[in-house]
């Protein structure tokens, strides 16, 4: 599962029909859906998405703050998320930097062709799957933590009550 968070329909198309020989794609239309679909996903105990690609220019939300909040809530309760970052801006060395800064994993020029996205969208999947990070692996970290949160949770109320 890809998770691709853009605002502009036509990248969203775009995107779908590149990656859908490969995978599924969620497509949220700006950064506050595609945070409340990965808490959804989170509070069912559905697996997290194996990568996000993450267009930086968005109303409200920016990609630069989607992706903190991705890596500050969510790092916990999965593995190390590949995140993609889009943008049709060409400027490089500071923003690319702060990119990195917030967490991305990587970045893809717009306009892009369908070939590189395919390309480097495979790669990263082959990636996460050689490694075994994503699918199941994702249910058994997320109850584990559940489990240790629960733990923690018993042990602070102990705690007061002493």
């Amino acid at each position: 599962l890809v998770l691709s968070v853009d605002d502009d329909a036509t990248n969203q198309e775009v995107v779908r029909v590149s990656l859908s020989s490969m995978c599924e794609v969620y497509c949220a239309m700006n950064g506050e859906q595609a945070v409340q679909f990965l808490e959804e996903r989170r509070e069912k105990r559905l697996p997290l998405p194996d990568a996000v690609l993450l267009d930086l220019q968005m109303p409200g939300m920016d990609g630069f703050e989607v992706c903190e909040k991705i890596r500050q809530r969510f790092e916990a309760d999965h593995k190390k998320m590949p995140i993609v970052m889009l943008s049709g801006r060409k400027d490089e060395g500071q923003a690319a930097l702060r990119r990195f800064r917030a967490g991305a994993t990587d970045f893809v020029q717009k306009p892009f062709s369908k070939e590189v996205l395919e390309k480097k969208m495979a790669a990263l999947l082959k990636l996460m799957s050689e490694y075994d990070i994503g699918g199941s692996a994702n249910i058994i970290a997320q109850e584990a933590w559940a489990r240790l949160r629960e733990t923690q949770d018993r042990l602070d109320s102990i705690a007061k009550r002493a």
